[in-house]
């Protein structure tokens, strides 16, 4: 195209502008939580008080790191829905060997045993979906219920103990950090958002991470090692999900059977939500403003009546009008 052509172009109409925009910052995912916010401080009680900031920021940075790993698989172009059975891994093999004090297991031997389990396994998982081509709802589903029957099985059913103190004191609302009036599990999620920023955005494995998902042949031919990069993604989403069980278990005060079930879901909702879609385009900084969203949104609910199966069918709503509007969007391949 001449420069005269160039010159002569019409203008970009104010909705594609907004869309460009759109697609390289969460602009919308921003506003829409800051009016969920407001609406919350205008309608609730105490919904600004210390105590309960400090209890919603706990509840986003549990589900934000549950979902980071599945941030990352949605990336690569899967899916993984064994994340409540890590997370019942986690918070069940914490509270009954950490917290007992007859296990004879220390906290480094336990945690150990569970990142080896998670990373072998949930890579596993990956690396089957990839060269058998069997879709990752399939797979990880079957690993979840491997994982979920191996714990009950190991527990003969009774998932009973009480948590470290120091777990405890990292997800407590009542915990300050090094003077903050913030408990520790912020912080964690903080260098977890860092540290995901850095390997996605400023590391040779992000371009790879999206290329896989983008047209995984295209990657295979320029070298990439997209078997390994399923691998990775699987192995994080199964790590991830267990740190949250570990997490959970003090949050908790202890184990419960279906402590990981509401993860999946919510998690899922939050990454969609937060502007990653499959196999196109994202990062985990929209997964945490949707992970704030998503708790922001349920507070807001449960302070104005509303169940949880109201929340359930708000949540999907919202899910298929933000997907819809993916569809709109072109595809990474039509950009370069």
């Amino acid at each position: 195209m001449s420069a005269v052509q160039a010159a002569g172009a019409p203008p970009r109409s104010l909705a594609s502008r907004v869309t460009s925009v759109q697609r390289d910052f969460p602009v919308a995912q921003l506003l829409f939580l800051a009016v969920l916010f407001l609406l919350g401080t205008l309608t609730i009680d105490n919904f600004t008080s210390p105590y309960s900031m400090r209890a919603m920021l706990i509840l986003s940075a549990l589900l934000g790191i549950s979902a980071l790993g599945q941030t990352v698989c949605l990336l690569v172009g899967g899916l993984d829905v064994s994340i409540p059975g890590w997370i019942l891994a986690g918070s069940t093999v914490t509270v009954q060997l950490i917290g007992n004090p007859n296990s004879g297991w220390s906290a480094w031997e336990t945690f150990l045993v569970l990142g080896v389990g998670a990373v072998l396994v949930g890579g596993a998982s990956g690396l089957i979906s990839y060269y058998f081509r069997v879709p990752s709802l399939v797979i990880t589903l079957a690993v979840g219920a491997m994982v979920t029957g191996g714990v009950f099985a190991w527990s003969e059913g009774n998932i009973n103990g009480i948590p470290p103190q120091w777990i405890a004191n990292a997800t407590s609302p009542a915990t300050k950090t090094f003077g903050i009036g913030l408990p520790p599990i912020v912080f964690i999620w903080l260098i977890i958002a860092l540290a995901a920023w850095l390997v996605l955005q400023r590391s040779v494995i992000g371009p790879w991470v999206y290329a896989t998902g983008n047209n995984r042949r295209a990657a295979e031919l320029a070298i990439i090692p997209t078997h390994w990069v399923w691998f990775g993604a699987f192995a994080l989403s199964a790590i991830a999900a267990t740190t949250a069980g570990v997490l959970l278990s003090g949050f908790a005060a202890g184990g419960d059977a279906s402590v990981g079930t509401p993860y999946l879901w919510n998690g899922l909702t939050a990454v969609l939500i937060g502007g990653t879609a499959f196999g196109t385009r994202g990062d985990y900084t929209r997964t945490v403003i949707g992970a704030l969203i998503v708790v922001v949104l349920g507070q807001d609910m449960t302070g104005w009546g509303f169940s949880y199966q109201d929340q359930n069918i708000l949540y999907g709503a919202l899910i298929i009008l933000v997907v819809s509007l993916y569809r709109r969007d072109r595809r990474l391949r039509d950009q370069i």
